[in-house]
């Protein structure tokens, strides 16, 4: 359901297309990059538990060395939702130093909580979407992880931000990123990313500026 520029997701009804229905339906327009469907090429190779992480919801994607995409390169991304229909992420370690209280000017929320929204994505870059950190169920957005929800558009921030309590933890973010059918997994095999189990810190704890830094020495430090 979309009321004004508020975007309410139902996660018992939630498909890739759905969402993009949503966001369509906002007047907003939704660009995905090209579709490539060979599936031919042989999959990066590692040992221990990160061998055995599939491509799910809640895991992070790290960006090789060698990924030639400005918008992705050093990134770390949080995929929210996997389909085999497609996939949507956030990039986690791109902030800004913009001030929310210059977004939301008045809002009592931020006057005594300064937050700086991050770049999450080339898609649509002037919609909000954010991930929250709570114990309280949040219907209208998406689980990804224990205790953490993703959501989009602007009307779901102010929500957040007007009702969050001392404990809740939220980081806001300008787009997010998103995949066709076959698309990540074709640019997995190709080598452009690995794969990591998400936790809490990754997303809310841990310093975004050397976060990339810290997960490529620990995927490539333990190849055959």
């Amino acid at each position: 359901m979309v009321e004004g520029d508020v975007m309410f997701i139902d996660c018992r009804d939630f498909s890739f297309y759905r969402i993009i229905f949503l966001i369509a339906s906002c007047g907003i327009l939704v660009f995905l990059p090209g579709v490539s469907t060979s599936t031919d090429l042989p999959l990066q190779v590692v040992t221990g538990d990160l061998a055995e992480q599939q491509l799910e919801k809640g895991v992070l994607l790290v960006a090789s060395r060698d990924m030639t995409d400005p918008r992705f390169k050093e990134t770390v991304v949080l995929i929210t939702e996997y389909e085999r229909s497609g996939a949507l992420g956030i990039i986690i370690n791109r902030p800004t130093e913009i001030d929310m209280a210059d977004i939301f000017p008045g809002m009592e929320a931020l006057q005594d909580n300064v937050m700086h929204p991050y770049i999450g994505g080339p898609i649509h870059p002037t919609l909000l979407s954010v991930l929250a950190n709570t114990s309280h169920s949040q219907k209208q957005m998406l689980p990804v992880i224990d205790n953490v929800f993703f959501g989009l558009g602007s009307g779901i921030v102010v929500e957040l931000i007007s009702g969050m309590k001392k404990e809740d933890r939220l980081h806001v973010y300008f787009g997010y990123a998103g995949w066709t059918a076959g698309q990540l997994e074709n640019e997995l095999h190709r080598g452009d990313w690995y794969m990591i189990k998400a936790d809490i810190q990754a997303i809310f704890d841990k310093d975004p500026a050397r976060l990339w830094r810290e997960y490529i020495d620990l995927v490539t430090g333990i190849w055959l």
